[in-house]
């Protein structure tokens, strides 16, 4: 079994530090890229206490390491649904990582949601799919392992803004989007999506 708290690092050194080239258009990853109505890099972790339920915020390790996490536990114990903010999040904790799980930890103080796991959509991806459902509908490239299957790419996005003189001027920036499916006896046990821009 893969150790959680090693996995969130695997996740995030593979979307600060990857290498993929793919420039795609945001609108081929947003379906992806919002889980419950909550969308990476836009709203806060407040966002989802203040809507989902009051939690705790966790938070471990410093700089590049540094993580805040709420959770909440779903209907039945049929998994478990993280957000998360790393450095790149700022003070307003903007959510970079959403992860599902169809697991629960016992040892945590999570919230709760009468949802069950695999109702909870991830673009098209869900827990307990098989994976041949879930190869199918991953974005493209995606890369296969021994327990999973990712999809990592880089798309190029226009910012506009105005400079000293007031003269409309646009600047690319560069948005990282990391998408990953772990699996249990061939079926989807947990689905993590992140992002990372560089702007």
């Amino acid at each position: 079994m893969v150790n959680k708290y090693n996995m969130r690092i695997f996740v995030c050194f593979l979307v600060l530090w990857g290498t993929a080239s793919a420039e795609r258009s945001n609108n081929d990853y947003q379906k992806y890229l919002t889980i419950l109505g909550f969308s990476l890099e836009k709203n806060t972790l407040n966002d989802v206490r203040k809507r989902l339920g009051y939690v705790n915020i966790y938070e471990e390790g410093d700089a590049a390491f540094y993580t805040a996490t709420i959770c909440y536990f779903l209907k039945d114990n049929s998994g478990t649904l993280y957000f998360y903010s790393g450095e790149l999040g700022g003070e307003d904790h903007l959510i970079n990582s959403i992860d599902i799980t169809s697991g629960i930890e016992k040892d945590k103080n999570c919230g709760k949601l009468e949802i069950n796991a695999g109702s909870i959509q991830v673009g098209n991806l869900r827990i307990g799919e098989k994976m041949k459902y879930i190869y199918k509908h991953m974005p493209r490239p995606i890369v296969k392992f021994s327990y999973g299957v990712y999809h990592e790419s880089t798309m190029l996005v226009k910012v506009r803004y105005f400079d000293g003189e007031h003269v409309e001027r646009y600047h690319t920036c560069e948005e990282d989007i990391f998408i990953q499916v772990l699996k249990t006896k061939n079926v989807s046990s947990e689905i993590s999506v992140a992002k990372s821009s560089a702007c």
